[in-house]
């Protein structure tokens, strides 16, 4: 019976066979003797660890017993008494012995003094090399480590003859080509850790698995992570790995994953396996890409709110035809998570620096989502020259189902800015607080504390742009809107350019306070102006619905039990006179 242990390192006993007696035999990890190691492709009459035991007349006849023997006398050749054959050398029937020798089977191969490795479809004659990349041994998803770990590998054809080493620059540079995998982590001259998380995913993308959680387990050793295996979780147990992986590194590049299946798109923040990573292979195969390996500077973990980040965002600048493509249509901004730099390259270019990440779309304060399937790429100047959130604390849902009803809620009940139901066209240049800010939608996420939701818009009235503060008050279910000209009130103005309260929301009581009542403007709807030498009343009111589009991943949401969306609308009148106003008919036709 193994010893159940945690610890790529803290290993317990190993089972080894002994290459002339064929014999198995147990050994601590402080006395292991040296060892060779198999590495090959699963097949019908594999010998079990029970038979191997028992070794009756007829196992000699069994093709997997075969390769034990022709396995053993390579062992041999090379001086080595030991071998480890992981078909026979691990009992299947214990769990407990299972999930132990596959937490430590990385470490296994690592220590090995060689790995063969029997191409049992490889057959040798003159096209043997152009026949390699079809191996079924490259297909497969725990191959992937028995290629890495080891420091020296040897390839075997079908009739056991030897056709090179990793560690050859012929056969190194085919290898690197066939897998995408850098010839450096092949010979070791690299460190494996020195690969981000969405590189050395991408290795596995191609490769299969006969049980679905093997997918996840197979990878253990390649992130250094360690867990329980639970066969029948299915797909969750890919779930676990990340959420793993995530516990014990900050590279945002997990999260560098784009489906590419034409299944609908369920927002998520994890990929569902490893195969969703394949973009990256893809890329270093064909265009010579590598990863820059600078860990985030984005603080974040896992929590029940979902991924917890402390970092700022990038807006994409992103032109929404809300007013059927007339001028003045707002601009409205993406938010972009940057996840890594890809440095790319075709002969004979020198390599150009490419950002990689997300699109987030905003479903409450300081909450997003994953805003579409596929990976966004960047110019280097695209990314440089798109403004920034300030710095601040979020939350990324880690999927649909994880929406609260308060989220949702929240979602409903917003003030949207985008004027597309307004007489008066204008656009939002500035809003806060950030937090309740979503700038794709050009909307507040109502808070109903009583907290200040601000924003400065700009309009046009005879060709003469003209700006305004709108200030919105929210107490239980009720929401007020105010207009000020803020040049003729420069306090208002100076408080809400201030960073600190794009950062904080602050509540109405402090910005009268900090204003003073007897600086504070009046606060009404409407506000006169001179615009061309005539007067003019600039009045917002709010226009309520019900049937609210959440984001482009959440759809449509109609709403229940009175939540509604409140569309802000601002329109000109033009005063004659002292007793006379005619209101302008100022919408766009």
């Amino acid at each position: 019976m193994f010893l159940t242990v945690h610890g790529l390192n803290a290993i317990a006993r190993m089972r080894l066979i002994n290459t002339e007696t064929l014999d198995l035999a147990e050994f601590f990890e402080a006395e292991l003797p040296r060892y060779a190691i198999l590495s090959h492709t699963w097949e019908k009459e594999e010998v079990s660890f029970q038979l191997m035991t028992k070794r009756p007349p007829e196992i000699s006849l069994k093709k997997g017993y075969q390769k034990i023997v022709e396995a053993c006398r390579l062992a041999r050749a090379d001086e080595l008494l030991w071998i480890w054959v992981d078909t026979c050398c691990i009992d299947k029937t214990s769990s407990a012995e299972l999930t132990e020798s596959i937490n430590s089977m990385y470490h296994w191969y690592g220590q090995a003094d060689v790995c063969y490795v029997f191409l049992s479809d490889l057959r040798r004659d003159g096209n043997w090399a152009e026949s390699l990349p079809h191996c079924r041994w490259f297909t497969r998803g725990w191959t992937l480590q028995e290629l890495i770990a080891p420091t020296t590998v040897e390839f075997y054809d079908q009739t056991w003859q030897k056709i090179g080493t990793k560690n050859q620059d012929s056969l190194g540079q085919k290898l690197a080509g066939i897998t995408g995998i850098r010839s450096t982590i092949l010979l070791g001259t690299e460190a494996l850790d020195s690969c981000c998380i969405a590189e050395r995913m991408s290795w596995a993308s191609k490769r299969k698995t006969t049980r679905t959680e093997d997918e996840a387990y197979s990878l253990l050793g390649i992130f250094d992570v360690n867990m329980p295996l639970i066969y029948g979780e299915g797909r969750k147990a890919f779930r676990r790995l990340q959420e793993e992986i995530i516990r014990r590194t900050n590279s945002l590049t997990i999260f560098a994953w784009q489906d590419e299946s034409q299944a609908e798109w369920r927002p998520t923040l994890f990929a569902s396996s490893p195969a969703s990573f394949r973009f990256h292979v893809e890329q270093a195969i064909n265009k010579r890409t590598t990863y820059e390996t600078i860990l985030s500077s984005i603080e974040y973990s896992l929590t029940n709110n979902g991924l917890r980040m402390d970092g700022v965002l990038s807006k994409l600048a992103n032109i929404r035809d809300l007013n059927k493509g007339v001028e003045g249509a707002p601009v409205g901004q993406s938010y972009f998570l940057k996840l890594g730099t890809l440095w790319a390259s075709k002969e004979p270019n020198p390599p150009r620096p490419f950002t990689v990440g997300i699109v987030l779309e905003k479903i409450g304060p300081a909450k997003f989502i994953r805003g579409k399937k596929q990976l966004t790429v960047l110019s280097w100047k695209e990314f440089h020259d798109a403004p920034q959130t300030s710095r601040h604390i979020y939350y990324v849902l880690v999927d649909k189902g994880s929406l609260t009803p308060s989220t949702i809620t929240s979602m409903l009940e917003n003030i949207d800015l985008s004027s597309k139901l307004s007489a008066l066209p204008f656009r939002v240049s500035r809003a806060i607080p950030e937090g309740s800010w979503d700038e794709a939608r050009l909307v507040f996420f109502n808070r109903w504390d009583e907290v200040l939701l601000a924003s400065l818009v700009v309009t046009t009235i005879l060709d003469v742009d003209l700006d305004f503060l709108f200030l919105f008050k929210s107490v239980p279910w009720t929401i007020s809107c105010y207009i000020i000209v803020p040049h003729d009130h420069p306090k208002v103005a100076a408080w809400f350019i201030r960073e600190k309260h794009a950062r904080e929301p602050q509540p109405w009581s402090e910005f009268i306070f900090s204003i003073g009542e007897d600086e504070l403007p009046p606060l009404s709807d409407s506000v006169e102006v001179m615009v061309k030498g005539d007067p003019y009343c600039i009045t917002v009111g709010m226009v309520a619905k019900s049937d609210v589009v959440l984001s482009n991943a959440l759809g449509h949401f109609s709403s229940h039990g009175g939540s509604q969306q409140h569309h802000v609308c601002l329109t000109a009148t033009r005063i004659f006179g002292h007793d006379g106003k005619l209101t302008l008919g100022l919408r766009n036709q």
